[in-house]
C-alpha cells in the first residue's frame, strides 16, 4: 500500500495543497479546516516524511532538551510542560539526561546538533566557563532555564531565586527561629548561590549572625539532603528551623526525620521547596516554595519560537518570575 501524499489529502478534502501543506507544516488554518484535514490524516493514514520536510525546509521542528537528570522532579515536569507547550506549535522534543556528569555535556551537545534540532533548551549543570564556550559556538537558539551560565549571552529564563530565600528566611525570622539551618546545592550553580544570598540578607537585616555550620553545601539530591540533616540536627545546638532548596532535598530532609524519630514542627520546623501537591500529602501539611512552572515553560518556549522567527529584540534577554511561599503547618512560632 502507497504511503498517501499532500495531494490526496487535498483531493479528499478538496482544500489546495497550499493549505494542506501550511497545516503540516505546522502553521495555523481556519477551525473548519482544521477539523477535516485531521480526519482526512486519520483517514488516509497520511505520515509526515520528516527527513524529507528537512532537506527541503532545512527545519525538523524538533526542538532538544539538554537536563542534568531524568529522575530530578524539577527538570522532568519542565520537560513535560515544554513539550505540552511547543506541541501547539508543531514542534516534537529530543531529551537527552547527561546525568549530572559535566565530561558528557559535549558529546550529548553534539548528538543533538547531529540531529538537526532546529534550538536548544539547556538547563546548565553548572556556571563555568567550559560549558559557556561550547554553549557560545552555537549555530541555532539557545535557551537557558532555571540556572544562568556567566560570560554567555543567551536568553535566559529563571525565578527570582534570591527574593524566594529572602522571603523564606523572613518568615522564619518572624516565626521567632534565628537558629536556621539552609541545605543547598552546589556552589557552581546560581540558584544555589543566589539562594544562598538571600538567606543572608534577610539574616543580616534581622541583625541575626549566620552560623556557619547551618550552611550546607553539596549537590541537589535525596542524599545531600538527608545526610546534611543528620549533621545539621547532630549539632550541639542544633538548629530549629530547616529551608530545604529543591524538592530531592526536601524529601532527604524528611527521610532523615523519620530515621531519627522526630517530627516536624515540634522537634524542627522545615520549609520544603517544588511540589505544592506533595506537601498537602503530609499532616501537618508542608510549607513550601512552589515554582510557577507553566509560567516559566512558557516563556522559555515564546523565547525559543521568537528566535526561530527572528523576532524580538536582538540582545539576549533575561525572564524572571517569581515563585511562591505556601504556607502550611510545618512551621511553628518559638
Amino acid at each position: 500500500m502507497k504511503n498517501s501524499t499532500l495531494k490526496d489529502i487535498a483531493e479528499y478534502t478538496h482544500l489546495s495543497i497550499g493549505t494542506v501543506s501550511k497545516y503540516i507544516n505546522g502553521g495555523s488554518v481556519k477551525s473548519a479546516n482544521q477539523e477535516i484535514l485531521d480526519e482526512a490524516i486519520r483517514q488516509l493514514d497520511y505520515h509526515v516524511n520528516t527527513m524529507a520536510r528537512s532537506l527541503k525546509t532545512k527545519k525538523s521542528k524538533t526542538i532538544g532538551i539538554l537536563t542534568p537528570a531524568l529522575d530530578d522532579y524539577f527538570c522532568t515536569n519542565l520537560v513535560e510542560h515544554i513539550e505540552r507547550t511547543l506541541y501547539r506549535y508543531g514542534y516534537s522534543l529530543i531529551v537527552c539526561g547527561y546525568h549530572n556528569d559535566p565530561d558528557l555535556i559535549p558529546s550529548k551537545f553534539q548528538f543533538l546538533a547531529s540531529r538537526m534540532v532546529d534550538g536548544m533548551i539547556v538547563i546548565p549543570g553548572s556556571s563555568n566557563d567550559d560549558y559557556a564556550k561550547l554553549l557560545a559556538n552555537k549555530q541555532m537558539p539557545i535557551v537557558l532555564v532555571d540556572r544562568t551560565i556567566d560570560h554567555l549571552k543567551c536568553d535566559t529564563v529563571i525565578i527570582d531565586s534570591f527574593a524566594i530565600s529572602h522571603q523564606v528566611t523572613d518568615y522564619l525570622l518572624k516565626q521567632r527561629h534565628e537558629k536556621i539551618g539552609i541545605i543547598l546545592g552546589p556552589d557552581t550553580l546560581s540558584t544555589s548561590t543566589d539562594r544562598k544570598r538571600g538567606f543572608i540578607q534577610a539574616m543580616t537585616e534581622h541583625q541575626v549572625t549566620v552560623n556557619p555550620a547551618y550552611v550546607r553545601t553539596g549537590d541537589y539530591s535525596l542524599e545531600h539532603g538527608y545526610e546534611a540533616t543528620k549533621q545539621l540536627l547532630a549539632l550541639p545546638d542544633r538548629p530549629t528551623a530547616i529551608f530545604a532548596t529543591n524538592f530531592d532535598i526536601t524529601l532527604g530532609v524528611i527521610r532523615a526525620l523519620k530515621e531519627l524519630k522526630l517530627s516536624f514542627p515540634e522537634d524542627v520546623s522545615i520549609v520544603g521547596f517544588d511540589n505544592l501537591l506533595f506537601s498537602t500529602l503530609f499532616s501537618p501539611s508542608l510549607t513550601i516554595v512552589e515554582q510557577p512552572l507553566k509560567e516559566i515553560s512558557d516563556a522559555v518556549a515564546q523565547c525559543l519560537l521568537q528566535r526561530l522567527r527572528g523576532q524580538g529584540a536582538t540582545q539576549p534577554k533575561l525572564v524572571k518570575l517569581q515563585a511562591s511561599l505556601v504556607i502550611g503547618e510545618s512551621v511553628k512560632k518559638n
